[in-house]
Formats: C-alpha cells, sequence, structure tokens
C-alpha cells in the first residue's frame, strides 16, 4: 500500500502548506524539550516554558515600537482585541511587559515590552531562527531565501500589511 498522498494534492500549493504547517507543529512538539531550554531554563519565570507564538508575535510589536496602545498591536498583528487582553496580561504575569498610563492622555494605557522581556524575545527569537535551520535545512540558503520570497509575495499580493515586504527578499 503506497502512504505517498494523491498525486492530485501534491499540485496543490495549499495542500502542500497545509502539510508544512503540520510538519512545523509535530518538529516543535518532537524538539521542544531541546530547543527551549538551555542555559537560561533555570532562570525562567513559570510561563517561560508556555510562550507560544501569540505571545511572541506580541512581544515583536512591542519591542520594535516600543510603549504602544493595545489597540495599535491589535490592528498592526489583525488579533482579536479580547485575545490581545489575554496575551498582555500572560506577558505581564511573566515580567516582559507592562502597562501603564499613556502620559499623553491619561485616559489610555501603553503597553511596552520590560528589559527582561526585550531580552527574553531575543533569546526566543534566536531559539526559533535556529528551529529553521533545522526545518529548512534540506535547502541551500539561497532557496530559503527564495521560499521566503515567494511567501512574502504571495502574502503581499493579498494582505497589504506585507506590500513592502515583497521585495525585499530574493525571488
Amino acid at each position: 500500500m503506497n502512504d505517498r498522498p494523491p498525486e492530485a494534492l501534491l499540485r496543490i500549493p495549499t495542500y502542500l502548506t497545509v502539510e508544512l504547517v503540520k510538519l512545523i507543529r509535530r518538529e516543535i512538539g518532537d524538539r521542544a524539550p531541546t530547543l527551549w531550554s538551555g542555559r537560561d531554563a533555570a532562570a525562567a519565570r513559570p510561563p517561560r516554558d508556555r510562550v507560544r507564538w501569540p505571545h511572541l508575535l506580541v512581544l515583536a510589536c512591542l519591542v520594535s515600537d516600543g510603549p504602544t496602545s493595545q489597540k495599535r498591536v491589535s490592528d498592526r498583528l489583525r488579533m482579536d482585541a479580547a485575545d490581545l487582553v489575554g496575551i498582555v496580561d500572560d506577558l505581564e504575569a511573566a515580567g516582559y511587559a507592562e502597562r501603564r498610563r499613556d502620559p499623553a492622555d491619561r485616559r489610555r494605557h501603553a503597553v511596552d515590552a520590560t528589559p527582561e522581556g526585550r531580552a527574553f524575545f531575543h533569546d526566543d527569537l534566536g531559539r526559533r531562527e535556529r528551529f529553521n535551520d533545522h526545518l529548512f535545512a534540506a535547502l541551500t540558503p539561497a532557496e530559503v531565501e527564495q521560499f521566503r520570497g515567494l511567501v512574502l509575495k504571495v502574502l503581499a499580493h493579498h494582505d497589504p500589511r506585507f506590500a513592502d515586504t515583497a521585495g525585499t527578499a530574493g525571488t
């Protein structure tokens, strides 16, 4: 019996994309103990081993933008505002983010990454980059860049947030 997917499915990019996402989830599950442990594991706050992708996305915005409103983060990531509140709560409980009154408008709060949050973000980003090296090991660096460029090109065609990024990757 042949376990290979039907040829018709192998010609459908969306099917291949779904299979790639499934592979990523399997690999993360298999490699999580080695990817997210290491020299800094002993000093980790409790949520560190449970930081999920949405937490990293929000932290990325806070690190790159500095103090900003939750609405701005929600809009930028196209994330439901109610979901964002829980994520910011988690980041705050971990000591990675903090809410402060906006000095320009005391009715509003601004969210910012703490120094510990910035350090965690950079450490975690390094781990995720090593994971990508593992996942895409079958490709040359030029092929990885081409893959990245093609994905950005598709995203830019459908989502204006990626419009300026499509030309930044080699295709």
